[in-house]
């Protein structure tokens, strides 16, 4: 089984592939893991090229697993190869308390980041969020309609505790 979930900054990919991955037992492969060569600080990254044959390795080598990430212009043979795409696309101002609240929980010990955490960070990540719903939310739109038939779109909590209810 392959589950792909698409969503930008804060929609809760991470929490969701969790969730999904103990219940069926798969594991999870973060897209951010594969696309930034420095795991540090995400400030060195692939070229395209590299990005997509990194990405048609991934479905070409995995089994059973989760991917989860919005680099839409390397997803398509991850949309293809899946059996299940979750689209989670909550309003931004859900998204941007969601980005300031890890922010304060890492910052407080509470939780771990791939990244430090900095208010230039925040900064730059609920930007990216933004941007995510003014112009890549129809990107991704887009791309979905020929995976219809296996796609779930979520926008809220809602639709999220009945997805999981029929999981």
């Amino acid at each position: 089984m392959h589950i792909h979930i698409i969503g930008g900054t804060g929609s809760g990919k991470t929490t969701l592939s969790k969730t999904l991955a103990k219940k069926h037992e798969l594991k999870i492969l973060e897209l951010d893991d594969f696309y930034w060569l420095s795991k540090e600080d995400y400030t060195k990254k692939q070229t395209h090229a590299e990005m997509c044959n990194t990405f048609r390795g991934l479905v070409k080598d995995n089994n059973n697993y989760i991917t989860e990430g919005c680099y839409y212009e390397c997803i398509e043979q991850l949309l293809e190869s899946a059996d299940k795409i979750i689209f989670l696309n909550p309003k931004f101002c859900v998204r941007r308390r969601r980005i300031y609240l890890r922010f304060i929980k890492t910052k407080l010990g509470l939780i771990k980041s791939k990244r430090k955490p900095t208010l230039k960070g925040v900064k730059s990540l609920c930007n990216e969020a933004k941007s995510f719903n003014e112009e890549y939310v129809k990107i991704v739109t887009n791309l979905l309609k020929s995976h219809i038939n296996k796609t779930t779109i979520i926008t809220n909590k809602k639709e999220l505790n009945n997805f999981l209810k029929g999981e």
